[in-house]
């Protein structure tokens, strides 16, 4: 069958500033169509950064213990936007 491709997404610590780690988050997108979906994965996570009030974080795609796909969003310091 089509291999799995799943998505992590730790969102460690709270929006809220409280300090308290959120819950963490998988996706599981399944199908021929999920490989080189790129477009999918930026829909997805910004969705994902906007609801949990995330600003910036980082994705990878992992299969055989090699990164098939890696990417940064938002910003690292929301002070300086950077």
């Amino acid at each position: 069958g089509e291999p799995e491709v799943r998505a992590d997404a730790d969102l460690a610590g709270s929006a809220d500033g409280s300090g308290a780690p959120a819950a963490p988050y998988v996706a599981a997108i399944e199908g021929p169509q999920a490989r080189g979906d790129s477009e999918l994965a930026d829909r997805t996570i910004a969705q994902l950064m906007q609801e949990h009030g995330v600003p910036g974080m980082s994705v990878a795609v992992i299969r055989d213990f090699e990164i098939h796909w890696a990417k940064g969003y938002g910003v690292a310091d929301v002070e300086t936007g950077a």
